[in-house]
């Protein structure tokens, strides 16, 4: 049982890194599977005839190299409309976000990257703990350092929340609390938002200027 567990969750893991992957494999699919669906219900061309069409057809080496970069090219000129389409419609979801909302995110987003520098750091002194390696303690040392810097920036970052400069008044607020999308997809994707469900604005607020 916990056998069939740790490969549930390396497939999980597995699915989350690769995500890009496998959405340009799925719409591949999508694409192959529509055009087959489509040539049947127009011009009854089953899985056999296309065998046959490509049994007797001829493909010579420039052929074959002409339809797949035309494939390519046809694929990235979607991908690029579609990753368009989708930071048109972020970037106007951002616009329309409430003030709480954005804060809420932010909070969470800048607490999550700050949680994510202290488990590398925990996991290499478990490892140090147990092999007392060089390699392992020169990882170490590099992990305490950039949570240091992970420390300072989050001290930083969670100032915006209370300070505000004559710059940012002038600013849209999610564009003076501005988060990192694809790094906060992968913190909530490993499990991170789910620790912060209950997080607080005074909480944040201690951490940065301390009980007053």
């Amino acid at each position: 049982m916990v056998f069939i567990k740790e490969w549930c969750r390396q497939i999980i893991c597995l699915f989350r890194h690769n995500h890009d992957t496998l959405s340009k494999c799925t719409i591949m699919f999508v694409m192959l599977v529509g055009i087959l669906d489509y040539s049947y219900v127009k011009s009854n061309c089953d899985l056999l005839w296309w065998k046959k069409q490509l049994t007797d057809l001829k493909v010579g080496p420039m052929f074959a190299l002409l339809y797949i970069v035309t494939f390519k090219v046809s694929l990235i000129l979607f991908m690029t409309f579609w990753s368009y389409t989708k930071k048109i419609d972020r970037e106007q979801e951002k616009n329309d976000m409430p003030i709480s909302e954005v804060k809420r995110r932010y909070r969470r987003f800048i607490m999550m990257r700050l949680l994510k520098a202290f488990n590398d750091l925990v996991e290499e002194r478990h490892l140090l703990n147990l092999t007392h390696s060089g390699n392992v303690k020169k990882r170490f040392l590099k992990k305490h350092s950039k949570f240091i810097k992970e420390v300072e920036l989050f001290r930083w970052n969670a100032r915006k929340l209370y300070e505000r400069t004559d710059d940012h008044l002038s600013l849209p607020l999610h564009q003076v609390l501005t988060v990192d999308d694809e790094l906060e997809y992968q913190l909530l994707q490993s499990g991170y938002g789910d620790r912060l469900t209950m997080l607080r604005d005074v909480e944040i607020h201690q951490m940065v200027y301390g009980y007053q």
